[in-house]
């Protein structure tokens, strides 16, 4: 990856630390972007209601010591901005998730209800958009609540990561945080609707319109 000045340009470096634990930033990587993860943030069941201050301390362990899942880790990448960054058409696209890797996980027999699959995260994003420009928090959590539930039973891992980010970025209230972990899924809507005979497959109905 080459600047404007056709000069190399750093790959950019991230530590990734658990809550609670007060290990060092490794020597050399001073100025590098730390992302903290508070392992149960994501799960629902320590989450604040909308307005309640976000909690500094790490909740207890819901994974083995120093493991974290994927919607921790999404959820640390989008409170430094980073799930932004890697949804940017511009970003090199050995640095981006494939439209093809996003649905590697799911099995053969779920393939013919892409479209459907594809319509209604459409329509999700879409109310997701919407209640995060009226900065309507509790809708926001609702709708990335369906959003990651549909990713979840579609063995979507990625989708339904940055829908828990979502979820969890809305309960805390945390507009930055929202808007990346959006901004990520809408890419990957984005890149989902180029996969290859997409609009020739079978479809689903859509799910209710969680705005009424």
């Amino acid at each position: 990856m080459s600047g404007a000045s056709g000069m190399p340009v750093p790959a950019l470096r991230l530590v990734v630390r658990l809550g609670g634990e007060g290990a060092a930033v490794p020597s050399g990587w001073e100025d590098a972007l730390v992302a903290v993860v508070r392992p149960r943030d994501v799960d629902g069941e320590n989450v604040p209601s909308v307005g309640e201050p976000r909690r500094v301390a790490a909740s207890g362990p819901a994974h083995a010591p120093g493991c974290v899942d994927l919607a921790d880790m999404a959820l640390a990448l989008a409170r430094c901005g980073q799930l932004r960054r890697v949804a940017e058409p511009g970003v090199p696209s050995g640095q981006r998730l494939s439209a093809e890797a996003l649905i590697s996980a799911m099995p053969e027999l779920l393939r013919p209800l892409l479209p459907g699959v594809w319509r209604t995260a459409e329509s999700l994003v879409g109310q997701a958009d919407d209640a995060l420009q009226a900065r309507d928090m509790a809708l926001l959590a609702r709708v990335a609540h369906t959003l990651r539930g549909m990713a979840a039973n579609y063995v979507m891992p990625e989708w339904a990561a940055c829908a828990a980010a979502l979820e969890c970025s809305a309960r805390y209230a945390d507009m930055a945080a929202a808007s990346d972990a959006l901004a990520w899924l809408r890419a990957a809507l984005s890149g989902l609707s180029g996969l290859s005979g997409l609009s020739g497959l079978a479809g689903l109905p859509e799910l209710p319109d969680l705005a009424k």
